[in-house]
């Protein structure tokens, strides 16, 4: 089985580079996509994001993988979009099973290849101990199945929920990988914002809300829907997103595959 690792990641770059992809162990997984949104040269609202030399230096980093693949947005990508790319990209090139994490994490010994193992052989898998999407592996064929993640879920929340519900709707579950752990920082996206990115950030949490709500009658483990909005929209389907959000500024940095 072909397993790419994947981060996508916003305002924790430092804690990529100096943590997470560290932890990775290179002999366990056949290739690494990093997905950086927000690169630009000059902060934003008295904020550092990931600039162009600090991709740079993560590029140096991802050369004791396989393969490695990275890429970037000028604005805020979202983490539906980024999880999709990740499954088309990784479909693409012949990988079977994708891992995704958090960026804000590292990796305790020995937690990747007890992950994998139980990935191997279940089409998703996920820690019982934390939400289940800070860390997840999944096969490549479950996209089929289950479909794509919902990209109006922007930029963030909500979109791990959808997914996972629309899931059990067709019987299936996570596999949970027991007796081991990582490090997960939590939040901390949400903690570097100003107060300004931080109202953002509350306005989208609610939006989303509103249409989590919309599509399935009632908050996560509350759902009276079956069908995404009760029918009344792609009635009978309960795959995937219903419109693309528009993004610009996508481009691929460097890729060695």
């Amino acid at each position: 089985m072909r397993i790419r690792y994947c981060i996508v990641t916003l305002n924790q770059f430092s804690w990529v580079i100096d943590k997470h992809l560290p932890s990775i162990d290179e002999s366990l997984v056949d290739g690494v996509h990093l997905f950086v949104s927000e690169v630009q040269d000059q902060a934003y609202n008295g904020q550092d994001f990931a600039d162009p030399c600090e991709v740079t230096e993560a590029m140096r980093q991802l050369e004791r993988f396989k393969n490695w693949k990275v890429g970037s947005s000028t604005n805020n990508y979202g983490v539906a979009n980024a999880w999709n790319l990740f499954a088309e990209e990784a479909k693409k090139d012949g990988y079977d099973a994708i891992i995704v994490a958090n960026d804000d994490i590292y990796l305790y010994p020995e937690v990747l290849k007890k992950f994998i193992d139980t990935l191997k052989t279940s089409e998703f898998t996920s820690f019982v101990e934390y939400n289940m999407f800070s860390f997840y592996g999944m096969h490549i064929s479950l996209f089929d199945k289950v479909g794509e993640f919902d990209e109006n879920f922007w930029p963030a929340y909500y979109e791990d929920n959808d997914y996972h519900y629309r899931m059990k709707l067709i019987g299936l579950d996570s596999a949970n990988v027991e007796g081991t752990s990582y490090f997960h920082a939590g939040s901390a996206t949400l903690g570097k914002f100003d107060l300004i990115r931080k109202m953002m950030h509350h306005h989208n949490f609610s939006k989303n809300t509103d249409y989590y709500i919309a599509k399935w009658g009632g908050l996560p483990h509350e759902e009276k829907f079956t069908r995404p909005f009760d029918g009344a929209e792609n009635s009978g389907n309960i795959k995937g997103k219903l419109t693309r959000s528009v993004i610009n500024g996508i481009e691929p940095i460097a890729s060695d595959d």
